[in-house]
């Protein structure tokens, strides 16, 4: 890939960036479209009912077309509903949630929207919480004007976050907008002039890298390493060390990694299983593929202290989930019972041997707070960073330590662990909980090119908060690609990297799930192209091209950023290396959104160029308001001939193997269906002319393999 002396790429089309003014909200009649409505209604299928669809299926079933509001929102786009939808949920005049568990998400019209739509005495648009309007006062820009010195670089937003006096403040920092940069500043203030002794202040963050970002910040300052920085863990496991004898009958330690590998293995010797039995229980046919057995192990030991994770971040006690087993096929059901059944038995052995697990920290510490108030440690300000990813414990330690000014920095577009037990909820109900707090948004990006920064904003404009504000002079550079299979997926990108006159360390290959980012530097290796993988659970390799998942590269940034495999499969994602997630049921979260996050955290990474990758159908994800920042490349049909060609020689194969006339395995319409249509899964083989339950259960995947260019 080539770019231009002013770092732009040398495409021949341009497509101008556009600002797309939204409608006034007619949310009234939402209201009562959901309230005419017989049942509880999906996102999808609403979303049809209010803009008039007539095609789609279930309004066809259910003849819902003759509801008086069906199209009552004709005029608008999916987006602009989206942002209605969610912001009528925030005002709690609808809800949305899990009411069966045969179903997903559904919305139904609540006690207080019902009463809305009967006398709508107050507006459902917070003007105060959505603004990102900032009004100085003259006795504020008497403080800034006064410590010109030390904020002199800082703009409004900033300089009111580090110095406001309020005692509950929440800041909403947008992707790039100096998060970390405003939250040691004003640990800097507090201790400097406003006479904070460190010991009574605490910053909590969530991982060791970020703890030891805020240290080197603060390290440049006259502080040194006096002010108390911390993760959730090491601030437990450090109360629990002082504190041992109120909690254990002996001396308890974290288990190191290696320990959780002996122990669940020796857990599968005591329930008389071998190891290669579990895992072929436990991993599907499709897990299984290309890998080795100790790298399924690895995933099996995770899944396992995963489900502990989930227990304790909830703040319940460890119980026997197989209870709730509605839904589960009978495969499901055996890997329930086996990881419930392992779990027991590591947890038994754990608490023989005196070692903890990092997340019984924060559960173990509380107990001891709770029994021995005496105990709780006092500090006169605690800082909270990253806090739209915060838990349910997490929440209740925060509450416990009671401190009387509260200062909490995050952006709810980029909570993406509800599927660990983050809630959202907690961000976004700040006010609720806190009345009288402050709230200050962040809104100027100082990372991305204006392209990148407008293209954010449209894919995150269903939440309706403040779009960022670019404030770097270049434009930056946003393509969409898409490709015939995976293999011209990964040639595109091979081509790419090699062509690519920027630091390698400046260049990030991001993906949705670990099996691409493994295929891929199976092909970089043959190259000799140096990279390294990141994902959640290890980092391999050589410095140089970062592939990572998007949940792995949270936080960081790269001058090149390429989403790979950004497909209708992927995002949201239907699938998944670890198949605990979907047995153990927990609080419920919006997934969908939660997906759509993570598909803003993979495209806010990017300083100066976002590549967009695909197969088959680009991501939902992808909005209409996208399109005006997105330079589409191979945005027609891509030629179908090597495919059909990939497809005959595949069937010629097939037939001769079972002895059997070619078009027994499909015809020549199928076989164009196949190439025009470009199917990913065995669910979107049912759409294809003539392939069958039969014939997809007999060749499906190899076909898939062979679109995918696998075959």
């Amino acid at each position: 890939m080539e770019f231009n002396p002013d770092g732009s790429l040398k495409i021949e089309k341009a497509i101008h960036a556009q600002n797309t003014n939204l409608k006034k909200f007619d949310y009234l009649e939402i209201l009562k479209l959901v309230d005419e409505i017989p049942f509880n209604v999906g996102r999808n299928l609403l979303l049809a009912l209010l803009q008039g669809d007539e095609s789609n299926v279930s309004v066809k079933k259910n003849q819902l077309f003759l509801l008086g509001q069906f199209g009552c929102l004709g005029g608008y786009e999916g987006d602009e509903i989206q942002i209605m939808l969610d912001e009528l949920v925030r005002k709690d005049l609808l809800n949305y949630q899990k009411n069966d568990p045969r179903y997903g998400m559904v919305f139904s019209l609540s006690e207080k929207g019902r009463k809305h739509m009967i006398s709508p005495v107050e507006s459902v648009l917070d003007k105060g919480t959505n603004s990102s309007a900032l009004i100085i006062s003259d006795d504020q820009r008497k403080v800034f004007d006064s410590f010109d010195f030390f904020l002199k670089n800082f703009n409004d937003h900033q300089k009111l976050a580090v110095t406001s006096s309020k005692e509950k403040l929440l800041c909403i920092a947008g992707a790039g907008s100096g998060k970390t940069t405003v939250l040691t500043k004003r640990i800097e203030f507090l201790i400097r002039f406003k006479g904070v002794a460190d010991k009574e202040l605490l910053a909590i963050t969530f991982t060791k890298k970020a703890r030891q970002d805020m240290l080197n910040r603060l390290s440049t300052s006259i502080l040194g390493n006096k002010v108390q920085v911390e993760t959730f863990n090491s601030f437990c496991e450090k109360f629990l060390r002082k504190y041992n004898d109120k909690q254990y009958d002996k001396e308890f330690r974290v288990i190191s990694y290696k320990e959780k590998i002996h122990f669940v293995i020796a857990a599968l010797e005591k329930l008389n299983m071998k190891m290669e039995e579990a895992l072929e229980m436990y991993f599907s046919a499709r897990q299984f593929q290309d890998r080795e057995n100790d790298e399924l192990l690895r995933i099996f030991v995770n899944d396992c202290f995963f489900v502990f994770d989930l227990f304790n971040n909830q703040g319940v006690p460890f119980r026997d989930f197989t209870d709730d087993m509605t839904g589960l096929t009978e495969k499901e059901k055996q890997s329930a019972k086996l990881t419930y059944q392992v779990c027991s038995v590591v947890r038994h052995m754990m608490k023989t041997q005196g070692l903890r697990d990092f997340s019984d920290q924060i559960a173990h510490a509380l107990e001891i707070m709770k029994n021995h108030p005496d105990l709780v440690p006092k500090f006169s300000h605690v800082l909270v960073d990253e806090y739209q990813d915060i838990n349910a414990i997490q929440s209740v330690l925060i509450d416990t330590l009671d401190s009387k000014n509260l200062f909490c920095v995050g952006d709810p577009r980029q909570c993406i662990f509800g599927w660990r037990g983050s809630q959202i909820k907690y961000i976004l109900n700040f006010t609720s909980k806190y009345p009288d707090a402050e709230i200050i948004y962040l809104t100027d990006n100082y990372r991305s090119g204006r392209k990148i920064v407008q293209l954010i904003n449209a894919s995150i404009r269903s939440m309706a908060l403040p779009d960022l504000v670019h404030q770097n002079k270049f434009d930056g550079n946003c393509i969409a690609i898409a490709h015939p299979a995976e293999q011209d997926e990964f040639a595109f990108v091979l081509a790419s990297l090699q062509s690519l006159s920027v630091d390698p360390s400046e260049v990030f290959v991001l993906a949705r799930t670990n099996k691409q980012l493994r295929e891929l530097s199976k092909l970089l290796l043959t190259q000799k192209i140096p990279h390294l993988i990141k994902t959640e659970e290890f980092t391999e390799g050589t410095s140089g091209i970062t592939l990572a998942t998007i949940h792995a590269i949270k936080g960081l940034e790269a001058k090149v950023v390429y989403l790979i495999g950004a497909h209708s499969n992927n995002f949201p994602c239907r699938a998944s290396d670890h198949p605990v997630h979907s047995l153990v049921k927990h609080e419920e979260y919006d997934s969908e959104e939660e997906e759509r996050r993570l598909f803003y955290v993979a495209l806010s990474r990017a300083k100066e160029h976002v590549i967009i990758s695909y197969t088959g159908s680009l991501t939902r994800f992808f909005t209409d308001s996208m399109q005006h920042f997105v330079e589409k490349i191979g945005e027609s049909k891509p030629s179908s001939d090597d495919i059909v060609s990939r497809l005959r020689r595949y069937r010629f194969d097939a037939a001769k193997s079972l002895n059997l006339p070619p078009y027994h395995i499909f015809n020549d319409k199928t076989m164009i269906d196949l190439a025009t249509q470009l199917p990913l899964s065995l669910s979107e083989l049912e759409d294809i002319y003539g392939l069958g339950p039969n014939k997809i259960e007999r060749f499906g995947q190899d076909i898939l393999d062979v679109l995918q260019g696998k075959r």
